[in-house]
């Protein structure tokens, strides 16, 4: 679940009116023009956290306010117009906190500013119908290229945007793909940069249009045309295909149009029109319409919903909140003013007069309609209204959004809740400002002054940051579980983690150790060359560090000062096809280090890299391939190609075992939504997959479980259990759960001997090694322990084990009944090791086994052991035509037994035995006999 914190911005002028706030599209500055009658205009540059960066000046103090911003899309240059006509430049080159005039035509109100998709082309419009197009020379002066005197008020304009080559062209379902694959990693966005060309194609035609409903078209060279007329019909909307050579307009009475542009000339025709409902109001909204895909429009219609159309196909749907106030229902006061789309996260914000912001994240593709938009739970309330939504921070792990509600602007952070589990004990995230410390089945609330974006933890301390302060607290227990606050200090802060009493503080551009009091103890190197650190893990003494260039460095933190504890890894020098490190973990011995990597493309990777470090040797795993590798996980794993590690933990006491989160883009069909079964099946996609490591055997899989909950997270593995945190997980309960291990699921926690007994077992069998497998349990006289190893040979298919697991058991009847089965030459290796799970009681292990020996007959007579006749029935008509007769007469059996006459008649009839099974059925009911042999048509 995604938390939105929010974060209001100080305005340095009391009793201002913030007229604008735009993002920057490439950099996480926020602009901020307004107003106040103590200072006049104003404008403000603040970063992603709200603190000031700017405070630029004008060279004149007048009483004309500013009517247009823009960001050029490139560089950190921004344009603002006035009231009056005058158009004045700030770039962060000149090193100065002040505008600069630009010499402009202009005498009326500046309506437009928009800059071309690479920033080539500026174009200013006023209300007097000048238009002016501009560009940026190398010193940042702007040079007029074309005017044009057209005497209309303009408003609206789109440029073409570049026409990619259909080598280069990313269709919306891989572009959201891609997205949906990052969205699968909580706290990882590629930070390597992409390199992009120095010389870009731009450009530089576009439309724009007059209030009064007329659209021109001006080519690259400046040449203009009026190429439509409404008739004096307000113009309320203007936008351009995304990949199209199509216009969209909308004008006054909701209607829209969308027309085919003439790449030649700019002519329209008019393709299609729609007049959609909708209730005028009194709000000035400007932008009605909104790319949410790259066929599928968003608009405004003054209610509490948005209405979508889907220009490919036509259809129409409306998106709303699920929940409404009674109050808003019965007065119909609460409406959308202000909307946005966010490509990166695929998430569209709108907010309302009444200070409310609802959220939708596209999930499902597939589904062109609101089924695909499922609503976020989760509201935003500011207060007043919403005049301005707009998305930014294009390059942060997470994008932000700023709402501007006049008198004061927001900045929302969208982030998963924080989780940790150290030395037995978890802190869990509720809220932005509320965690949840456990322990020992106790639990305490620790209430923060910061909004709480990452922590650590472990049993003598729990650290908290937002990002630019940290606060530490002791953890104490005397009568009740408690905390009490060390120290608050501000700090840069990427990632933190506690060992001991040292804190570990990942920040942009170095890794320090810091004392609980926020005293540095010590900074750890980086050459120039490596790049900054940009992950980190703790395995107990040992910290995995990792680099921006692919360096990987293993310190060991138990001296007083960090020292080396083996020599670095070039990633780059032994992985094909690097980018950037994404996770590396070293297990508890340090022997082996688990990484997984982004490609070149700057998408994960499905491939786990394990690094035997006394081998220098590099072990592979690809999990796009696991069902290729592995038949006895392929009904789970291969539902779909593409799986990706999300996350991996080793265990804290056997440096063995890594146990693995994997998960795949789930695909959907919108015929899932009508079938609950179906649709639980849609997110079974999370598959935490154990296996055991080491430098001899190299990479050996072990267990797999796929877990209900799509949003769960892997964070710890100690042995029995499998640790994970739910953050969907309702209730005010914990949202941690405790999975024992398959070994362990009967036993559940028992003594270290046993423990360490049945792990050694389990690895010497996954090795095929019975014989050590043997002598590693020998010793044990529990039944139950016995019964879970036997169980653990279904998995692995030790016929000869099992055989002795099941004597210990002193289960004589299995025991006899499974060797007579190995005799029997007829049996395949399948077919005997399902004998074995019925024997068991694993029903699901048995019934994969049997349809894997192909033996559909044993799986009927299963089925119909298991009274589950309709099953058996389903199977033999689909798949075993020659044992459907068998099966119905074995369900009328049943009923009759039951004393369900009715259906048991049925199942005869359909077997052609009633002659003589219904006679002998109603020999004591001769009134129902004679009844049913007037009505058979057998005379």
């Amino acid at each position: 679940m995604a938390l939105y914190f929010d974060n209001r911005i100080q305005n340095l002028v009391p009793s201002s009116i913030n007229n604008y706030a735009i993002w920057h599209p490439n950099f996480p500055l926020l602009a901020i023009a307004g107003y106040s009658q103590n200072k006049g205009i104003y404008v403000t540059i603040y970063d992603d956290h709200g603190q000031l960066i700017h405070d630029l000046k004008s060279h004149e103090v007048s009483i004309f306010q500013i009517s247009s911003i823009s960001w050029h899309p490139k560089l950190k240059l921004l344009i603002i117009g006035k009231d009056n006509g005058s158009i004045q430049i700030w770039t962060e080159d000149f090193e100065r906190n002040e505008f600069t005039e630009v010499g402009a035509p202009h005498r009326d109100s500046i309506t437009l500013l928009e800059w071309s998709q690479n920033g080539g082309r500026l174009v200013s419009a006023d209300a007097a119908g000048s238009i002016v197009g501009w560009r940026v020379d190398n010193k940042g002066q702007l040079l007029i290229i074309f005017h044009h005197e057209l005497q209309k008020s303009f408003t609206h304009i789109t440029f073409k945007p570049i026409v990619f080559t259909p080598k280069n062209l990313n269709n919306e379902k891989i572009i959201a793909d891609d997205n949906r694959s990052l969205n699968l990693f909580n706290n990882w966005r590629p930070r390597t940069a992409v390199q992009i060309p120095q010389f870009q194609k731009d450009n530089y035609a576009f439309f724009i249009g007059s209030l009064d409903g007329f659209i021109y078209y001006i080519d690259t060279k400046g040449h203009c045309k009026q190429v439509l007329n409404t008739g004096g019909i307000t113009l309320c909307g203007l936008l351009h295909h995304q990949s199209r050579d199509s216009i969209v307009v909308m004008t006054e009475g909701f209607n829209v149009s969308q027309f085919q542009i003439d790449s030649f000339t700019g002519e329209l025709t008019e393709m299609i029109k729609v007049k959609l409902s909708g209730k005028s109001n009194d709000f000035k909204v400007k932008n009605t319409l909104c790319w949410i895909g790259n066929n599928t429009l968003a608009i405004l219609t003054g209610e509490l919903s948005l209405r979508c159309w889907n220009l490919q196909n036509g259809n129409t749907y409306v998106l709303s909140p699920t929940m409404l106030t009674s109050e808003n229902v019965s007065n119909f006061q609460e409406v959308y003013i202000s909307f946005t789309f966010c490509k990166i996260n695929q998430t569209l914000a709108a907010g309302t007069n009444l200070g409310t912001i609802h959220f939708w994240k596209r999930e499902f593709l597939t589904c062109n309609n609101e089924y695909g938009w499922p609503f976020t739970p989760k509201s935003c309330t500011v207060d007043g209204t919403v005049k301005q939504l707009t998305w930014g921070g294009a390059f942060l792990r997470y994008p932000v959004f700023a709402a501007n509600c006049v008198a004061n602007v927001f900045i929302f952070h969208e982030q998963p809740m924080c989780a940790a589990y150290n030395e037995d004990i978890c802190v869990s995230q509720v809220s932005p400002t509320k965690l949840i410390i456990e322990k020992e089945n106790e639990s305490s609330s620790l209430i923060t002054d910061i909004q709480v974006q990452m922590l650590a933890i472990n049993k003598i301390y729990v650290a908290v940051s937002s990002g630019k302060q940290v606060v530490t607290y002791s953890i104490h227990k005397s009568e009740v579980l408690h905390t009490l606050i060390e120290q608050s200090f501000q700090c840069d802060v990427e990632k933190i983690l506690i060992y001991e009493s040292t804190l570990i503080i990942l920040t942009a551009s170095l890794i320090q150790l810091r004392t609980i009091k926020g005293n540095v103890v010590q900074n750890l190197p980086i050459l120039p060359e490596e790049g900054e650190p940009i992950t980190m893990e703790l395995t107990g003494q040992y910290l995995t560090v990792a680099s921006l260039n692919g360096i990987l460095k293993i310190w060991d933190l138990s001296k007083r000062l960090a020292k080396l504890h083996t020599r670095t890894l070039a990633v780059y020098d032994v992985i094909k096809d690097f980018a950037e490190i994404i996770e590396a973990k070293c297990n508890s011995d340090c022997r082996c280090v688990s990484i997984t990597v982004a490609t070149s493309n700057l998408l994960p990777s499905s491939i786990l890299y394990i690094w035997d470090i006394e081998g220098d040797q590099i072990f592979e795993f690809d999990y796009a391939k696991l069902s290729e590798n592995h038949q006895n996980y392929s009904e789970v794993i291969s539902k779909s190609q593409g799986r990706f590690v999300v996350t991996h933990c080793w265990d804290v006491i056997d440096p063995r075992v890594l146990v693995c989160q994997t998960q795949t883009i789930p695909t959907y069909n919108v015929q899932n939504f009508c079938n609950p079964k179906r649709m639980s099946n849609v997110f079974k996609n999370v598959v935490l997959v154990s296996m055991f490591i080491t430098p001899e055997h190299g990479i050996t899989i072990h267990d797999y479980r796929s877990l209900e909950e799509f949003y769960c997270r892997l964070i710890e593995v100690k042995s029995p259990y499998i640790i994970v945190f739910d953050s969907e997980k309702e209730g005010h309960g914990s949202k941690l759960t405790k999975l024992f291990m398959r070994e362990f699921e009967e036993l559940g926690f028992c003594d270290e001997t046993i423990k360490k007994a049945i792990m050694d077992f389990s690895f010497h069998i996954s090795m095929d090694n019975t014989d050590e497998a043997f002598k590693s349990i020998k010793t044990i006289k529990n039944e139950a322990v016995w019964r879970s190893l036997a169980k653990i040979c279904v998995k692995t298919k030790q016929l000869n084990m099992a055989v002795l697991c099941l004597g210990h058991m002193k289960c004589v009847r299995g025991t006899k009944a499974f060797r007579q089965s190995i005799i029997n030459s007829n049996l395949n290796l399948e077919t005997r090791i399902a004998n074995l799970a019925v024997e068991l009681g694993l029903y699901a292990d048995a019934e994969r086994l049997f349809r894997e020996a192909g033996r559909l007959d044993l799986l009927g007579n299963f089925l119909e052991t298991c009274n589950r006749h309709s099953e058996a029935i389903t199977l033999a008509v689909n798949e075993n035509k020659i044992s459907e007769k068998l099966s119905y007469y074995n369900y009328a059996k049943m009923l009759e037994q039951q004393g369900n006459v009715e259906e048991a008649i049925k199942m005869y009839t359909k077997v052609n035995s009633d002659k003589f099974e219904i006679s002998k059925l109603l020999f004591n009911q001769p009134k129902e006999l004679h009844s049913y042999l007037a009505a058979s048509n057998d005379k």
